[in-house]
């Protein structure tokens, strides 16, 4: 298992505006890829400035055809609850979670931490407690009305692919960013 704190992009940049402190410490795992070798940790400070964000401009047919483009390829999106067991290489995952850190946060800050699991006995683990949560939410929490305004998706409180994914991508709040983590 490895975890991943990506750094904010503006550490990345030599041409700042702004000064910022920012703390950094050096990430032992570099297995992760040049995005992901750091964590913002609260030792030791270095100056960095923010970067103004200026983003390309269109002509309004342009921003009508790209907009357009972009829908047709959201609407293609599903929330799916199949999973393949088929082994692949820790890299694409890598990749995935590089992605993510892109998500825009308040301050981009991004408070978060991505852990990958690929040990059976922890999916395991992971499988039987948010199992015996999902009971209880279909049997409690949620009341019958919810339960049957889901009946047509076919899913239920058992969870089978998180034993049976290859890989688990655990993300993780920081809940107080002022606090060590």
């Amino acid at each position: 298992m490895f975890v991943a704190r990506l750094r904010p992009k503006q550490q990345k940049h030599e041409s700042f505006t702004a000064q910022k402190p920012i703390k950094k410490k050096e990430f032992a795992d570099k297995q992760v890829g040049d995005d992901l070798d750091t964590v913002d940790d609260h030792d030791e400070f270095q100056n960095a400035k923010e970067i103004q964000y200026r983003g390309p401009s269109y002509p309004e047919e342009e921003m009508l055809k790209r907009s357009q483009l972009y829908y047709e390829a959201m609407k293609l999106r599903r929330s799916v609850r199949c999973f393949s067991n088929k082994p692949f290489p820790m890299k694409i995952v890598q990749n995935i979670i590089k992605t993510a850190g892109t998500s825009p946060s308040g301050a981009n800050l991004q408070p978060w931490t991505f852990c990958v699991v690929a040990s059976e006995q922890l999916k395991t683990k992971i499988r039987e407690v948010v199992e015996s949560e999902e009971q209880i939410n279909y049997s409690r929490r949620m009341g019958a009305k919810w339960v049957l305004d889901v009946e047509h998706l076919n899913v239920n409180w058992n969870k089978p692919y998180l034993t049976e994914a290859p890989y688990l991508i655990v993300v993780m709040k920081h809940a107080n960013l002022s606090s060590s983590r």
